[in-house]
């Protein structure tokens, strides 16, 4: 009976000797790079989680909150910028956000640029002043870079080198190519599922050529041959006409006339309170 007992122990002892090895061996043939990304990948996904949920409750805040200034402020700034224009439908009605846009725009207008008004005397400027000047402009709820250009003529338009559907350019890359020394977002194009075109939206032209025409009217910016700014609705034969050089165009909500031939256009909303800011 002795004798039986102590064997009995002895292989208990063995089997929990063995289970605490393997259990041991286990813990080592973990991968510690492994282990470490799984740690890493947790603490981002709930950072990002974090971040989602704060910035989702700030524009509630915006929406629902007690100040209709703040809302409306909300929905235009997201709708100026068409890869995060959705977010206003988070919270209002595709009916509410034109509502809001129509309630606080710059009116379109039918005037045109007359170019006769427009009097350039290079004689009379100050030849210390330099080619090319930037300067800071801000204000209560804005601020951006002016670029003062003395010289209208080294003023075009640069293109992508193919209009397509496929992937588009930014503005830096444009400039590249044509080694320009600054550039300026311009024209309206069309949008892609995930990113942008490079498919302008109205007329382009560039040194009198029409790269570009919905063959209707469009909300022109551009430069005549003589090197003066032509703003209007005009189609491409009016814009031949006005001897315009190069030109973009954009919707009147994206890139309204601010001045056509030396008179502030009719603004209302809030629309109206960001013209009066400027200097």
């Amino acid at each position: 009976m002795t004798a039986m007992k102590i064997k009995s122990r002895m292989v208990t002892i063995s089997h929990e000797v063995a289970t605490h090895l393997i259990k041991e061996i286990k813990i080592k043939k973990k991968n510690p790079v492994l282990v470490w990304a799984g740690r890493v990948g947790a603490t981002l996904l709930s950072t990002i989680l974090t971040l989602v949920i704060f910035l989702y409750a700030v524009m509630a805040m915006l929406v629902y909150g007690p100040s209709k200034t703040a809302k409306i402020q909300f929905v235009l700034s997201v709708q100026e910028t068409s890869a995060i224009g959705f977010l206003a439908n988070w919270f209002c009605s595709q009916d509410e956000i034109d509502q809001i846009k129509a309630n606080n725009a710059i009116k379109d207008t039918d005037e045109i640029t007359d170019a006769g008004l427009v009097n350039i005397d290079t004689a009379a400027q100050d030849p210390e002043t330099p080619d090319i000047e930037i300067v800071d402009v801000k204000g209560a709820t804005y601020s951006g870079k002016l670029m003062i250009v003395k010289d209208p003529s080294r003023l075009f338009v640069g293109t992508v080198p193919e209009f397509t559907n496929g992937n588009g350019m930014v503005v830096a890359d444009i400039a590249k190519r044509y080694d320009a020394i600054g550039g300026v977002n311009g024209g309206e194009f069309v949008d892609g599922e995930t990113t942008y075109t490079a498919m302008p939206i109205g007329l382009v032209m560039k040194d009198g050529e029409i790269l570009n025409d919905n063959g209707g009217t469009s909300h022109v910016t551009g430069i005549t041959f003589d090197n003066k700014l032509v703003l209007g609705n005009m189609n491409a034969a009016k814009a031949k006409e006005l001897n315009i050089r190069d030109c973009v165009s954009i919707s009147n909500h994206i890139g309204p006339f601010l001045i056509v031939n030396g008179e502030a256009q009719d603004i209302v909303g809030i629309a109206g309170e960001l013209i009066q800011e400027l200097p």
